[in-house]
């Protein structure tokens, strides 16, 4: 039987492989990682390593708590942080992280899920 993914049956030949000659990329993989989840007054910050050990913490949003926040992600040795693209309040964690440590920030899922709800509601008329 084959898998099924989010997206339908997921096949053999749905996999495009390189062209010959060309060598295969593999992306980085990384031994600790944080993720903050961004509010208008705090944020919550989840350290998870390779190992599988987790570690929460919640900050302020003024200058002092992102600073705290930085040195919080340098002391536990994270390679990179991801935040969410909520609004604008991304911006400061970014102004405070960018010289220090490898930074994403993501588009929220919740939007991409919720465009594409609003598009099938559309659709239906």
């Amino acid at each position: 039987m084959r898998p099924r993914t989010r997206m339908g049956i997921c096949t053999l030949e749905d996999f495009h492989l390189p062209i010959s000659g060309q060598a295969i990329v593999m992306e980085l993989q990384r031994n600790k990682v944080c993720g903050a989840d961004i509010h208008k007054k705090f944020l919550v910050a989840t350290i998870l390593s390779r190992d599988g050990t987790k570690t929460t913490q919640r900050f302020g949003m003024t200058l002092d708590d992102l600073l705290k926040f930085k040195s919080w992600v340098i002391e536990n040795q994270c390679e990179q942080v991801a935040v969410e693209s909520t609004g604008v309040y991304w911006i400061p964690i970014h102004a405070v992280l960018e010289d220090a440590i490898d930074l994403i920030v993501v588009e929220s899922s919740y939007h991409r899920y919720w465009r594409m709800s609003l598009a099938s509601q559309v659709d239906i008329f």
